[in-house]
């Protein structure tokens, strides 16, 4: 975020000292109540395009491989893992699809959690796929992003509909792609 951004070399180098792996996300979302405070936070553009070109914060950054894109199973490749493999569980007992996907799935004072996993409810989550996207499906940036259902939804109001913060990444993605240089492809890439 912007209070910490010129600090993130010296985070990398603390946790090389402390053997421990780091990674970053320059994430911020919107507060589940709908307040937008906390986008005052986000980096910019050209901090963003720092340090997505940053070989330390992306040690595996490979060329994306165009051909094969469009081979790959998309509707795996979009979606998020809420509802699939993540949850949240409010302190009610109420459980989530993931922490910022607040589409209520049920109640734990009500239901057992293999209840709530398996409902009717969960399923059209967890079978959300790239098909169900509005406008996204056509994207040219669509090789270059990685949406989030969630804060699509918090956002700009619609799960199924784009994320402005994740086009802002996705432009940025492809804008430095031709500046990095890259270790050759591998012949056969298989799912991402």
């Amino acid at each position: 975020m912007k209070q910490n951004f010129n600090n993130y070399k010296e985070i990398i180098s603390l946790a090389e000292k402390l053997l421990v792996k780091y990674e970053f996300n320059p994430t911020i979302s919107p507060k589940l109540d709908g307040s937008r405070r906390p986008l005052a936070y986000r980096i910019g553009e050209h901090e963003l395009s720092e340090i997505f070109s940053d070989q330390l914060l992306n040690p595996e950054t490979t060329e994306i491989d165009k051909e094969n894109f469009h081979s790959w199973d998309q509707n795996e490749f979009l979606m998020c893992g809420a509802g699939k493999t993540t949850c949240a569980i409010s302190p009610n007992g109420d459980i989530y699809p993931c922490i910022v996907l607040r589409t209520p799935l049920g109640n734990l004072k009500k239901h057992s959690f293999s209840e709530i996993w398996h409902s009717f409810e969960n399923r059209k989550i967890r079978t959300m796929n790239f098909q169900d996207l509005k406008t996204c499906t056509h994207c040219e940036l669509l090789e270059y992003c990685d949406r989030c259902p969630g804060i699509a939804l918090l956002e700009d109001g619609d799960m199924f509909g784009p994320s402005r913060f994740f086009c802002k990444i996705a432009e940025v993605r492809k804008s430095i792609l031709p500046l990095l240089s890259f270790p050759r492809k591998r012949e056969s890439r298989g799912n991402p």
